[in-house]
C-alpha cells in the first residue's frame, strides 16, 4: 500500500464526483479507499487472490464508515 495522500491529488484534479476510476493494479486497495471518501466510483483488477481479497475488505469497510457518517 502507499499513502493516500500519492493518489488523492490525482483523483481531485482529473475526475469528478459520481466519475469512474479504473486502477489496473489495485493490490490493496488504496485508490479504492480514496476513490470511496471522494464520491467517486472505482473498478480495480488484482492477479493475487490474496490481495483483492484484502483489497475488497478494506474499500468496503471505508464505504461502511462513509455511509454510517451520512446519518
Amino acid at each position: 500500500s502507499f499513502p493516500e495522500e500519492l493518489v488523492l491529488r490525482i483523483i481531485k484534479d482529473f475526475t469528478k464526483e459520481g466519475e469512474t476510476v479504473f486502477d489496473p493494479f489495485m493490490g490493496s486497495g488504496t485508490t479504492g479507499i480514496v476513490c470511496s471518501k471522494m464520491n467517486r466510483n472505482f473498478v480495480g483488477c488484482e492477479l493475487d487472490k490474496d490481495m483483492f481479497d484484502t483489497a475488497k475488505q478494506r474499500i468496503e469497510s471505508q464505504e461502511r464508515l462513509c455511509k454510517s457518517k451520512l446519518f
